[in-house]
């Protein structure tokens, strides 16, 4: 009997989605809806790229979901990525996520393709590279993260205008700045235009890069050696921060409090008045605010200028209106942001693990390592 090349030879790596249960849990027991996506290098002679799913823990930390090793970073392998992701948490075809990346090539094509009706966030950082590099000035880079961060879209509008009158057209052929972002739909980077579903402001995709290199140690090792130098790294960081929090004396997460914080501290300028039905108009004296009258509902958990629908959390707006009413900071922050759910976030484990020694050998042959090729540059 003849066999067959393939039947003699065993397979060629070619990608692998990696995912813990207790990294799964962790993010899906109180995290909010929101995930980050990036891709990064691996170092080894065999080249290849490491994506990454990372979430955010009431405290603003990261959550590690789930990492895929692929051969190269393409719309093939994000599309493929992405629906092993959402096949194993859930939402695979439902408006359920809220997605953040530095726009990687074929990212934005396979959300379209998978999740269409999901927000996709661009990473505004990312988005000033490239920017910068044909658009310069202090003055410029001041508007540019106060046209994405703001909440509301009155601001946006008078900050763009003022980006307008910052950088003018000089000719016909020039693109301005200000056009330059208007060409990017706004609901991708402008933090007014955002979803409040998920409850978060953020603009840059930093929790994916400090995954990065978090793990940098292990990515000029061995597939297998490095998924379990991350496994090692994962396993004691989340009883680390478990044991943080026990000691923590707060019913807010620290990194919560302290913005929260400096929102009573700018609200001490404020003036509010009330209207009724727990409605406020609250007049600003501070630099802070540019365009300086706003509407608080408490209530509602509202706020015109847009941060405390967004972010789940008082504004400085709101702060002024709850000390008007006497009432608790605490009972207006949202209960993602809460040390008990926190604590949920890290009550999962992920086990010890014997080792290579004490693995079961299947029938199956092993695994070739992927296919060498030569980096460009100098060796």
């Amino acid at each position: 009997m003849i066999k067959r090349k393939e039947d003699v030879e065993p397979p060629t790596f070619d990608r692998l989605y990696y995912s813990l249960q207790g990294m799964k849990a962790s993010f899906l027991t109180a995290c909010r809806p929101i995930i980050g996506l990036d891709g990064c290098f691996l170092k080894t002679v065999h080249g290849g790229q490491l994506l990454v799913a990372i979430g955010r823990d009431g405290n603003d930390n990261m959550v590690p979901i789930a990492l895929a090793v692929v051969q190269v970073e393409n719309g093939e392998n994000w599309t493929w990525s992405l629906r092993e992701l959402l096949d194993d948490i859930g939402g695979l075809g439902e408006n359920k996520w809220t997605f953040i990346s530095d726009r990687q090539k074929g990212l934005i094509e396979a959300l379209k393709e998978i999740v269409p009706d999901s927000e996709h966030r661009y990473c505004l950082r990312h988005m000033y590279q490239n920017i910068k590099k044909k658009y310069r000035g202090v003055e410029l880079k001041g508007l540019f993260w106060k046209v994405g961060c703001t909440a509301n879209k009155f601001d946006f509008e008078n900050y763009m205008k003022l980006m307008a009158e910052a950088d003018p057209k000089v000719n016909p052929t020039y693109e301005t700045a200000s056009e330059w972002l208007q060409k990017i739909p706004a609901e991708h980077w402008a933090g007014s235009y955002f979803k409040t579903d998920c409850l978060s402001d953020v603009v840059v995709n930093n929790l994916c890069e400090s995954f990065n290199s978090y793990i940098l140690g292990a990515r000029d090792k061995s597939i297998i050696t490095m998924l379990e130098c991350i496994r090692n790294k994962l396993m004691k960081r989340m009883q680390q921060k478990k044991a943080g929090m026990e000691k923590y004396v707060g019913d807010i997460c620290p990194n919560i409090l302290r913005r929260i914080n400096k929102n009573q501290k700018i609200s001490r300028s404020y003036y509010a008045f009330y209207s009724g039905n727990q409605e406020y108009q609250v007049n600003c004296l501070s630099a802070q605010c540019v365009f300086g009258q706003y509407v608080v509902h408490l209530s509602k958990r509202t706020c015109t200028c847009g941060m405390f629908q967004l972010c789940g959390y008082p504004c400085s707006h709101a702060c002024t209106s709850i000390g008007q009413e006497r009432q608790k900071i605490e009972d207006f922050v949202h209960k993602y942001y809460s040390k008990m759910e926190y604590l949920r976030t890290y009550s999962h484990v992920i086990h010890a693990v014997p080792g290579q020694e004490h693995y079961f050998k299947t029938q199956y042959q092993p695994l070739n390592a992927s296919v060498y090729r030569k980096q460009k540059g100098r060796p």
